[in-house]
């Protein structure tokens, strides 16, 4: 478990550090409008950026985001809700005009994909439910009624977000839909070792890697963590789940790899 001193750290940084970059996002984003660089629309969960070190939390500059800041225009939105997920994305990209993006880079899902406990799936649920209205759908197939649970985790049962007809039917088609779309993926959770984290993940946990796979199947630019070894994940993660520098180097290096391809499509 995390010490009181340390919790408290994270609550000042989690909030301080989003409007302390979010001005030296803007500026970084000002010069390289001036220098004429190309515009980009940056989207993450919380693997978008460190967590171990509270004062890194939310800092863009602690992950590969720093690179495309740093020589792109580049319009930032890292891990701006309690749970971050492709409804906030949808959100999003339905206010902003596509067009004025080189290629957009959306590296969320996994809360959206990894089976969570009720209480937190309800809570997840009622945080959603505006949005999921405002983008013209009905939150029945999310009520648990309506749902198939899976396996128990701490005494209660547990349920993905995403409902998969509802997944395959409303979000795929719409991220299918998006241009010049990069998408960063899943990594395997082994259940022999957990890293910094403060407990077992859900025995069902990797039933994220099947709508991760329909993701890598259906978009044409990704940059798939699926295949990651036990000793990668062990390497590249410190949680299972959000990544070091390593991880970050690797991403990035898959990334960049994408954008000329992007570009050209």
């Amino acid at each position: 478990m995390q010490s009181k001193s340390k919790k408290n750290l994270i609550r000042l940084f989690d909030k301080f550090n989003p409007v302390f970059y979010g001005a030296i996002l803007y500026i970084f984003k000002v010069v390289n409008i001036f220098r004429g660089k190309q515009r980009v629309l940056i989207f993450t969960d919380s693997r978008g950026a460190e967590i171990t070190n509270p004062i890194l939390r939310k800092n863009p500059f602690s992950s590969y985001i720093g690179y495309f800041v740093r020589n792109y225009a580049c319009d930032v939105h890292l891990c701006e809700e309690k749970y971050t997920s492709l409804i906030d994305f949808l959100s999003l990209y339905r206010s902003v005009d596509a067009n004025e993006y080189s290629f957009i880079v959306l590296h969320c899902g996994i809360v959206d994909f990894a089976p969570r406990p009720l209480n937190s799936y309800l809570d997840m649920l009622n945080s959603k439910r505006s949005k999921i209205s405002t983008l013209g759908w009905s939150d029945e197939a999310f009520e648990v009624e309506n749902r198939e649970p899976g396996t128990q985790y701490e005494g209660q049962n547990t349920y993905s977000f995403l409902p998969k007809a509802f997944f395959e039917e409303k979000i795929l088609k719409e991220l299918i839909g998006i241009p010049k779309l990069i998408y960063i993926g899943v990594n395997p959770v082994l259940h022999d070792w957990i890293g910094c984290y403060w407990r077992a993940r859900p025995d069902n946990i990797n039933e994220q890697l099947s709508y991760d796979k329909v993701l890598l199947d259906s978009l044409n630019f990704t940059v798939p963590l699926a295949g990651w070894k036990p000793e990668e994940i062990r390497k590249f993660t410190v949680d299972n789940v959000h990544y070091n520098k390593v991880g970050f180097d690797y991403i990035l290096r898959e990334t960049k790899l994408l954008v000329d391809k992007v570009e050209d499509d």
